[in-house]
């Protein structure tokens, strides 16, 4: 089975970064991510972690537009996004 989910989120005045927790079923497996950020959609891509962290890291820190997805635990995943401009939707 496939779910598709769908927030929105408005950032504020400032450049930003924002986390989504999902809580998913037990043994759920995710194989596409997605967003829209400003009508741009942008996918993911699974890689190691470890190399995912390096590069997450240092775009944040390069003031690059960064995202990241992590599975926490058998039932929650996390979605870091950095760098959202100011009242992007």
């Amino acid at each position: 089975a496939n779910t598709v989910l769908i927030q929105k989120f408005v950032n504020g005045q400032q450049k930003s970064n924002t986390q989504f927790l999902i809580p998913l079923p037990f043994n759920t497996a995710v194989n596409y991510f997605a967003y829209t950020i400003n009508n741009k959609k942008i996918e993911g891509k699974c890689i190691d972690k470890k190399i995912a962290d390096r590069l997450y890291t240092y775009a944040l820190s390069s003031g690059e537009k960064v995202s990241m997805m992590t599975q926490e635990n058998d039932n929650l995943f996390k979605i870091d996004i950095g760098n959202i401009d100011p009242e992007s939707n």
